[in-house]
């Protein structure tokens, strides 16, 4: 399964800007079935990074600052979340090819190779090579993954 992410949106949140403590890059497609996206978090708070990065997957529906506890569950329960998991990441030309472990693999229903084709602009691949380094290098129990963009 390769995800062609020709219309994709590349973001980065911070913590002034989501009114959350975190920082986030996410890569978003819209498929047949629906909107989906594949998000890389890493908290702000030094006791909240020993924790490391945490791959999200799901529709894009996120908490905003002032919702209510419905819409936290709503968002809660419309995502696969695990901390860790990226083994390896890549750009190779147009593709960012993301390599998971076999449980990453498993909650997500990925395989262990998933390779992103990317259509979008030198700025926004900045943002993505940027924001990817930063987040990815913090592990969980010290398991940051390869690296090469």
């Amino acid at each position: 399964m390769a995800w062609d992410v020709h219309r994709s949106q590349v973001t980065r949140h911070t913590r002034q800007e989501a009114g959350l403590a975190y920082l986030a890059v996410a890569l978003f497609i819209d498929l047949p079935e629906g909107a989906r996206y594949i998000e890389f978090q890493l908290a702000d708070e030094p006791d909240d990074r020993s924790w490391g990065y945490c791959v999200v997957d799901g529709p894009p529906t996120r908490f905003q600052p002032g919702d209510g506890i419905e819409e936290l569950v709503t968002m809660m329960s419309s995502h696969a979340c695990m901390y860790g998991g990226v083994t390896s990441a890549r750009l190779d030309g147009s593709n960012l090819v993301l390599v998971f472990d076999e449980e990453a693999a498993r909650l997500f229903g990925w395989p262990r190779e998933l390779p992103l084709h990317l259509n979008i602009t030198h700025e926004d691949r900045d943002a993505l090579r940027a924001g990817l380094a930063e987040v990815l290098a913090v592990g969980p129990n010290g398991k940051a993954p390869t690296i090469v963009l």
